[in-house]
């Protein structure tokens, strides 16, 4: 861990008398998790990071330019909590210097380019400690079938949306951006390959650092066929549902008719070959 970063606060200093143990978990978790982070985007967001435990706050956890402050029951170890808890909140809110802070999205349309990649990197970080028959687990069964349950109701709206009126602003930060937004960065990642995905990330975050970004810019980094997947993903409501057939050799992919046109990406794997397309259904 980098000197600067070994300095900082991340040892809660002021819990009420006799509580200071319980809050010794959250400094461990921040020197478990900020390395992993530094290591998977290559770069360090701020020369310090600080936390502050607050009796109460507005939200529980608010990840603010090097100084991160949480509530104080979000990050004490009290039984039976676990501390996988606590550093997969870390994880969270230590993501958002990078997504969020680092780059910041241009407007509220694209709340998802902080919170979906918070939720998601977050529970990427939490597949490191792991084994490889888990990963993915926490994401799919927290965010993808949660949000695939309700997506396409009465009362659903897309990941993207334009923001015009104080009402609806009271609302961006439901659990869309957060929970399909983080669906679709790993449908995203297990399609076009972790490698070029994060090579993609790392070149989105040196292009547009100190500055603001849109859904385009992120694409603008990605393969070309990225694009109309998100596009379809991001900006309309429901998810595509798609069947798988083989008869004398042939496989065969059919999407029922009466869903919203865009691509849909899918992956298949055989004994001697795999490959990765986005199809038009």
């Amino acid at each position: 861990m980098p000197r600067r970063w070994r300095e900082a606060h991340s040892h809660p200093r002021h819990y009420s008398r006799g509580q200071s143990e319980l809050g010794k978990e959250a400094g461990l978790a921040t020197q478990s998790v900020l390395p992993r982070l530094e290591k998977y985007t290559a770069s360090l967001s701020w020369d310090k990071l600080d936390h502050v435990a607050l009796p109460q706050g507005a939200f529980g956890a608010v990840e603010n330019p090097g100084l991160i402050y949480v509530s104080i029951p979000w990050i004490v170890l009290v039984p039976p909590a676990r501390p996988e808890a606590i550093r997969s909140l870390e994880a969270h809110e230590i993501g958002h210097q990078w997504f969020g802070n680092l780059v910041t999205q241009s407007t509220w349309t694209d709340v998802w380019l902080s919170e979906g990649f918070a939720t998601w990197l977050s529970a990427k970080m939490m597949d490191e400690e792991q084994p490889a028959d888990r990963k993915h687990i926490n994401l799919v069964v927290q965010s993808r079938e949660a949000v695939m349950t309700a997506d396409g109701s009465a009362t659903s709206h897309p990941v993207r949306r334009e923001v015009r009126t104080r009402p609806e602003l009271d609302t961006v930060y439901d659990r869309t951006p957060y929970q399909k937004g983080g669906a679709i960065l790993l449908m995203l990642e297990n399609w076009l390959g972790e490698d070029v995905f994060q090579s993609g990330l790392r070149k989105y975050l040196v292009a547009h650092a100190m500055g603001n970004a849109t859904t385009d810019d992120l694409e603008s980094v990605l393969p070309a066929r990225a694009k109309p997947v998100m596009d379809g993903m991001l900006n309309t409501v429901g998810v595509p549902a798609v069947s798988a057939g083989c008869e004398e050799g042939k496989l065969t992919f059919t999407r029922k008719a009466a869903e919203r046109p865009g691509n849909v990406p899918y992956r298949f794997a055989g004994r001697l070959r795999r490959a990765a397309y986005a199809r038009r259904m």
